[in-house]
């Protein structure tokens, strides 16, 4: 499905990263592994048992300044998932404004230099994906992460802007709430609803495509990204299945909210006498 294609994966080492560099291999691509340090031994050697060649990229994204330069000495990228972040855990109030710049530089600046680096070369060619992984926090407050929560809704507006952009040549965006997971930095947590069906209103170009599931095609993740070719649409019955899971999926999400914030008033000083 992908062969003779180049796919970039930041943060490849764990989790999410590593998932989708070996399942993009399975599919035929050639990796482009990226780590902040050189330790990708292990991910570098199921891609490789896939048959398909990897190749390393160690940049550190917490210095957005150097990443137009390296992303040029890339060569041709056909897809580029947004995937490295970072967290920070601190109340609010005393979140230093240090913590706060780290987690948008990488979670944020780095990934809108590299769209723009690699996004360049791909609408000269006018075929490539980029996929943006967000989080349940694009959607929702979190608990003592305020620069964490922050970079996720950005991600969620920079991919809604990436996707109108390039709406008049025909192309769609995706977006996905993905369940939260344990997974480096990140503890277990209760899992968030997922998402489903399309959202008509974000994108004056078009619909911005399935949203739905957490698996795609090949049983790869379907995540937060852009896509510069859309797909045929679907029969009437999926259409229906799919507004019906996403109506769903928005109330239980509704009633995650409430029940959050309902609880954050009781236990408010103001509420008690």
């Amino acid at each position: 499905m992908l062969e003779g294609r180049t796919a970039l994966v930041t943060g490849a080492r764990t989790g999410i990263g590593r998932a989708v560099a070996v399942g993009l291999a399975a599919a035929g691509a050639d990796l482009v592994l990226h780590g902040r340090d050189d330790d990708l031994d292990e991910v570098e050697a199921e891609v490789r048992g896939t048959g398909r060649r990897a190749t390393r990229w160690i940049l550190d994204l917490s210095d957005p300044g150097r990443i137009p330069e390296a992303a040029e000495r890339l060569g041709p990228v056909d897809v580029l998932v947004n995937n490295a972040g970072i967290i920070r855990r601190a109340p609010a109030a005393g979140h230093s404004y240090a913590d706060f710049r780290d987690v948008l530089d990488v979670n944020l600046d780095a990934v809108f230099l590299l769209s723009r680096a690699v996004g360049a070369g791909m609408l000269t060619r006018r075929s490539g994906k980029i996929i943006m992984i967000a989080s349940m926090l694009s959607f929702q407050g979190g608990i003592n992460v305020p620069g964490h929560t922050a970079s996720k809704h950005a991600v969620a507006g920079l991919t809604r802007a990436l996707a109108c952009r390039v709406g008049r040549l025909r192309r769609a965006g995706q977006r996905d709430r993905p369940r939260l997971h344990r997974d480096g930095e990140h503890p277990a947590a209760a899992r968030g609803p997922g998402a489903g069906g399309r959202d008509r209103r974000a994108h004056p170009g078009g619909p911005l495509g399935h949203a739905g599931g957490s698996r795609g095609r090949g049983g790869l993740p379907r995540l937060l990204r852009v896509r510069l070719r859309q797909r045929p649409s679907a029969g009437g019955g999926r259409r229906l299945v799919g507004a019906l899971t996403s109506r769903l999926a928005a109330w239980s999400g509704k009633a995650v909210l409430l029940t959050r914030r309902w609880r954050c008033w009781r236990r408010s000083p103001s509420t008690t006498a």
